[in-house]
């Protein structure tokens, strides 16, 4: 599937500016998206528990150690969700087809979700277009979150990096916390 890049980096741009969902129209400012909170009441006491949301974008590091680590001292600091969106990028490594490349990203996001839910998380997730910026663009048009964690390969070996996708996805205007691993097995027999 050929998809026209046009307008990427302008959507990316755009994000938080005048009439952008979320946004005080006629103001430059960042959408107020408000933190998740739960209500609670216990022996009387009635208050709201801030929920930080997280929106994970990896793919060969979605199951890996460095991204685990960093989701567990999240969830240590204070109540969380997250949520993986893994791109269907093609491998570079064998011969594919766009059905293998989502079946493979299935499986890489399967495997996120168990590991994530092994730690007592709470997450969920899909399988985004094969360009990780629609993939984020995508998700932010539907949800709000707090912060984005984009977990890449090490800068050796990483297309992310070298397409500067860090960089470009703080271009949504929510801050980015930077995670670098190594690639995880996936079945490749597609």
């Amino acid at each position: 599937m050929v998809r026209d890049r046009t307008g990427v980096e302008e959507v990316a741009r755009s994000y938080g500016k005048p009439n952008r969902p979320g946004c005080r129209l006629g103001t430059n400012d960042p959408p107020r998206i408000p933190l998740a909170g739960v209500w609670f009441a216990l022996g009387g006491t009635k208050g709201l528990i801030v929920v930080r949301r997280y929106l994970i974008v990896a793919n060969q590091t979605v199951s890996g150690g460095q991204l685990i680590s960093k989701v567990r001292e999240l969830a240590e600091i204070g109540p969380c969700t997250f949520y993986i969106v893994v791109p269907a990028t093609a491998p570079r490594d064998h011969a594919w087809t766009e059905a293998g490349a989502r079946a493979n990203a299935h499986e890489r996001l399967a495997l996120g979700l168990s590991r994530l839910r092994e730690l007592g998380v709470e997450v969920d997730g899909e399988v985004g277009d094969e360009h990780p910026l629609y993939a984020v663009r995508e998700v932010l048009e539907r949800m709000p979150f707090d912060q984005i964690i984009v977990s890449t390969l090490h800068a050796r070996v990483s297309r992310w990096l070298r397409a500067d996708l860090v960089h470009r996805v703080e271009g949504f205007g929510l801050p980015v916390i930077h995670v670098e691993g190594a690639p995880e097995p996936v079945s490749n027999a597609r």
